[in-house]
């Protein structure tokens, strides 16, 4: 969780940025022992209801030297597009922007950055 005030909290999902660029929004799966246990029951995708936003960490070399960038990606957007992951290469904007995390709770502000219509989530919604 990060606290941006009293009684402000925004509660994060942070994933690693896969070899393929992608972002990852499924959350409750699991590796190591628990990874031959079959239920569905603990998979799901994140939302408003889990979390505020979804932080993709990536981390290269640049250079010689170590670089990390962060993808913000509210989960209000994550719910308009209705998909399983994402490339980076789709939200280049949302890289190492903190106005995003400052407001993924406001929608008008969220859909502005991501260039959704009102139109376009009711007619998805």
């Amino acid at each position: 969780m990060v606290e941006l005030g009293v009684k402000d909290i925004i509660r994060v999902q942070v994933k690693t940025v896969g070899p393929k660029s992608r972002i990852s929004f499924t959350g409750g799966v699991r590796a190591g022992a628990d990874r031959t246990y079959r239920s569905d029951v603990k998979s799901y995708r994140q939302s408003t209801e889990t979390a505020d936003i979804v932080v993709g960490v990536d981390a290269h070399d640049v250079d010689g030297g170590d670089r990390v960038d962060f993808y913000f990606i509210p989960t209000i957007y994550i719910e308009h597009i209705g998909q399983g992951s994402l490339s980076i290469n789709r939200i280049p904007a949302a890289r190492n922007n903190w106005d995003l995390l400052r407001n993924c709770g406001n929608r008008e502000f969220v859909y502005n950055h991501f260039g959704i219509s009102v139109k376009q989530d009711a007619e998805t919604g």
